[in-house]
């Protein structure tokens, strides 16, 4: 495994670690609405609607298990999902863990690792290729981009890897 690769999986196992960190919420007057919901639901929700590399336009829906705790204008979530993300150019599914709040400009971020399979005219990726990666992802008021690092499955080289942009609407 090549050094720069071995840098980002790091990298991404320290974001992952970071956004699934939550903070207890302290008594208070609100503390009995969110002890109720502070559990684990099943989710599903439309992802995003994004315009990025390789796959150009794409749609997302996300599959998983969600909880909330926090209340009013502070109201907090996580999720643990599976992406299913088809594009115009290529497809991609992915795990992940976001966290979010709904507060005033209602921002988080997500952190996920991708099988990603290219074909068409896919931008800045060879077609009919299949890569692995990492994606972080960040967002307010549901606007945002992300970055994410791919490298083809087969493992032949740098010369086979690729930074995936772009930006989305949604989560």
């Amino acid at each position: 495994m090549s050094r720069h690769l071995l840098r980002t999986c790091c990298g991404a196992a320290l974001l992952c670690a970071a956004a699934t960190r939550v903070r207890a919420q302290s008594p208070g007057a609100d503390s009995a609405d969110a002890r109720a919901d502070n559990m684990w639901h099943p989710s599903a929700r439309i992802g995003s609607l994004a315009l990025g590399t390789p796959q150009q336009l794409s749609g997302s829906v996300l599959l998983g298990v969600e909880r909330y705790w926090g209340a009013g204008t502070t109201r907090n979530t996580q999720m643990w999902y599976l992406r299913l993300e088809p594009g115009l150019s290529a497809s991609k599914a992915a795990l992940g863990v976001g966290t979010w709040q709904l507060a005033d400009q209602g921002g988080g971020g997500a952190l996920q690792a991708s099988v990603l399979r290219t074909y068409g005219s896919p931008w800045t990726a060879p077609k009919d290729q299949t890569y692995w990666g990492v994606e972080a992802r960040a967002f307010v008021w549901l606007i945002g981009p992300w970055v994410g690092y791919y490298q083809n499955v087969d493992g032949r080289g740098a010369r086979d890897a690729f930074v995936s942009l772009g930006i989305a609407v949604g989560f």
